[in-house]
């Protein structure tokens, strides 16, 4: 399919958008990489792909942001949140929504 897509893009010269979940795959056909955050989705990162980084490096870059993602993720979780201020997840959940404990 990577070989299909770089066609279509030299042939008609028009602007792809390739959503994947393959950092490989898209350090190998897109020119700009775009790498989205946790929820909620923001733009995190914008990245151009031209000759001037190592493949393998832009690789290893990425794999270190989503690491780094998953783990602001994981500290923003209601459970480890919950966990860090001695409450059970569903106290904090209704303390983050405003409602008493039960």
């Amino acid at each position: 399919m990577q070989q299909e897509v770089r066609r279509i893009w030299r042939e008609t010269g028009r602007t792809i958008l390739f959503v994947t979940h393959s950092i490989e795959e898209a350090v190998a056909i897109g020119t700009t990489l775009i790498m989205l955050s946790a929820r909620p989705s923001r733009v995190r990162e914008l990245i151009r792909n031209d000759t001037s980084t190592e493949r393998a490096k832009l690789v290893d870059d990425l794999n270190t942001m989503i690491m780094e993602e998953v783990q602001r993720q994981d500290r923003a979780s209601p459970v480890n949140q919950a966990a860090s201020a001695g409450l059970t997840a569903l106290e904090e959940v209704q303390r983050q929504q405003g409602e008493a404990p039960t």
